[in-house]
């Protein structure tokens, strides 16, 4: 899969982390095992190798998480030996129940402390090597959301495509967005099925 990846041309992937610690990691990724993550990783980067080129550019991407903030700062290390260019730390945006609105940690009170293992995590990425990006910790309103959906789009694993994964979750029907205290009802956003139509 890695040699066929390579080939087909891509310009990026992404590797989905949640912790340092494997049980961290699975406990927050259900069904995803952090070894098997670092070695499809390797992976892509040793058929990267072999074909001579620097595409698909690699990077790691870390979801904040209380339960798993105070192992942020050593992720960039685990990034580097995954050959990521860059490290993308993002905030839990999809909230849809009570335990996430509690797990998120943009908006809440502990932003300085917050903010000082960022600057760490940084830090430590900076020693690495390797970009890094980061989520705000305090909600504003923007013109153009970070994932670009004007030049970029989101297939999901069903082949449904949309602007992005926010927009297009892999449900059947309406669900159920928490935001600010409120829960609002939102249907997935489809333009088509690309395993249907070309």
């Amino acid at each position: 899969y890695a040699e066929a990846l390579v080939a087909a041309g891509l310009d990026f992937i992404g590797f989905s982390l949640a912790g340092v610690a494997p049980a961290t990691h699975s406990a927050i990724r259900v069904h995803s095992e952090l070894d098997e993550v670092v070695s499809a990783a390797e992976h892509v980067s040793a058929a990267r190798g072999r074909a001579g080129g620097r595409s698909p550019r690699m990077h790691a991407v870390f979801l904040m998480l209380k339960d798993n903030l105070e192992e942020l700062p050593a992720v960039p290390a685990l990034a580097a030996r995954m050959s990521c260019e860059e490290l993308v730390v993002t905030n839990l945006v999809q909230v849809v129940d009570a335990w996430q609105d509690e797990q998120k940690v943009f908006g809440r009170e502990e932003r300085r402390a917050d903010e000082a293992i960022l600057a760490e995590t940084e830090r430590a990425a900076r020693s690495a090597g390797i970009a890094f990006r980061r989520a705000p910790l305090a909600t504003a309103p923007v013109a153009l959301c970070e994932e670009d959906p004007l030049r970029n789009v989101y297939v999901g694993a069903d082949g449904d495509v949309s602007p992005c994964v926010y927009l297009g979750p892999p449900v059947a029907d309406a669900f159920t967005r928490r935001f600010g205290g409120a829960e609002h009802r939102l249907r997935p956003l489809s333009f088509g099925n690309a395993l249907e139509t070309p």
